[in-house]
């Protein structure tokens, strides 16, 4: 009773399901891809070590959002599970990614609804 939505990252991965629960929500997010559980297979450049956080998808790996309130009775369920708070759900419609080497990159909730919509979202929702 702990969990508000969850997300599978099996199609698109981790921003992808991220992306759409903002769309669903017409709110915005945070998300710090450092504290993303991820170990890396051999030397990793960054960028490739980004891209495989973001958008790895697999099956068996969830986004979860947790009210604060909920926080510690979702860390007793998941005690045997590698799990992390990776972001948080803003009011202003805007997608925020922390990259790991602490770059910013901000995306209009709008533009990721045109992305998956269609090309006439945007006019649609002005």
């Amino acid at each position: 009773g702990c969990v508000l939505a969850c997300h599978d990252l099996s199609d698109g991965g981790l921003v992808t399901a991220v992306a759409e629960m903002a769309i669903g929500g017409l709110l915005g997010a945070t998300l710090d891809l450092a504290a993303v559980p991820f170990e890396p297979t051999g030397g990793m450049p960054p960028s490739v070590r980004d891209l495989a956080i973001a958008f790895g998808e697999s099956p068996g790996r969830f986004v979860c959002e947790i009210p604060a309130a909920g926080e510690q009775a979702f860390a007793v369920a998941m005690a045997d599970v590698p799990w992390a708070v990776v972001g948080c759900v803003i009011e202003r419609p805007i997608l925020e990614i922390m990259t790991t080497a602490g770059e910013a990159i901000r995306l209009a909730v709008a533009e990721l609804t045109a992305a998956w919509r269609g090309p006439h979202a945007l006019e649609e929702n002005a």
